[in-house]
């Protein structure tokens, strides 16, 4: 589902049990669909976090491996 999409309609006012109980599988099946993007995007969105935050990380080794490279070559 990758556009918004409505809730379907609910059945007309006096209509059957069949009626009714159709309606509750199509609102299941659409919350279903509803849930399942959602945890596709908090999934995409957790994969880029961790990949941000690893780049992060390598960035300040980088930086903490230069600092002392400095440190004990300027010790010297």
């Amino acid at each position: 589902m990758t556009e918004r999409q409505t809730m379907p309609p609910e059945p007309p006012k006096g209509a059957g049990p069949d009626e009714i109980i159709a309606d509750i599988e199509r609102t299941r099946a659409h919350l279903g669909d509803t849930v399942e993007e959602l945890a596709d995007r908090a999934t995409a969105r957790g994969r880029e976090a961790a990949y941000l935050a690893g780049g992060l990380v390598a960035a300040a080794a980088v930086l903490v491996a230069a600092a002392l490279w400095w440190r004990r070559r300027r010790a010297t």
